[in-house]
């Protein structure tokens, strides 16, 4: 068995890598562990897409990773530092589904003459939390934030006006009361603008665990 700062490292490792297919000898060179050691590591945490020399990493065997690495303490915020912004997004995603959100991801739609994107959408009861994730590694306040949190709110009001809804949305026959969110990496000091939720990663956890009582400090949309 690996020691705990080993397992850390490993985690870390592969949650940051920006490939599917990951070599284990190209772990092993990172983090200084055999390869064989690697993948037997691997193979006791019960992992899918294990190979004889790489792992395939998709989202489901990634996100048992994500599971993994947060059980052994390795904290959310470095994760969130070095993960391509494709798993920022499925960090997201989960956290929604641990609060027993119904998620989507990517929600396209054209409305206006434009086409629109949302990152991560989220259906709770009557709430619908819609999600765009900025993984900034600076910057991000005044002015950018403040850009952010309007184009979120456009295509949340874009989306409420669809006469055909995504199929995510489609079964919720009484409507739903829609709130935006920005998910960010870094902590900007504002956690409300102009409307919009400004949620930091590291504290996205208790944002959901509070959310039917913050959600009375904004005004949603309505969907019907």
């Amino acid at each position: 068995m690996l020691a705990p700062h080993l397992q850390r490292g490993l985690y870390l490792t592969l949650l940051s890598s920006k490939h599917e297919k990951i070599e284990f000898e190209d772990v092993s060179k990172v983090t200084g562990i055999d390869s064989d050691a690697v993948r037997a590591w691997l193979l006791s945490s019960g992992m899918s897409g294990i190979e004889r020399e790489s792992i395939v990493l998709g989202e489901r065997s990634w996100t048992a990773l994500l599971k993994g690495a947060m059980s052994k303490g390795v904290p959310l915020e470095a994760i969130a530092s070095t993960i391509p912004w494709q798993r920022f997004e499925a960090l997201a995603k989960e956290a929604l589904i641990s609060y027993g959100f119904e998620t989507g991801r990517h929600v396209r739609f054209k409305y206006g003459g434009r086409r629109w994107e949302i990152d991560v959408v989220g259906i709770r009861e009557g709430d619908l939390l819609c999600i765009d994730c900025k993984q900034w590694k600076k910057g991000g306040k005044g002015g950018v934030l403040r850009k952010s949190a309007c184009e979120q709110m456009s295509r949340v009001a874009a989306l409420s006006k669809l006469k055909t809804k995504p199929r995510l949305l489609r079964s919720r026959r009484n409507g739903f009361s829609a709130y935006s969110a920005i998910t960010t990496l870094l902590d900007t000091g504002r956690y409300i603008m102009d409307g919009c939720f400004i949620v930091p990663i590291t504290k996205l956890n208790s944002f959901l665990d509070q959310f039917y009582d913050l959600r009375g400090l904004v005004r949603p949309v309505r969907f019907h």
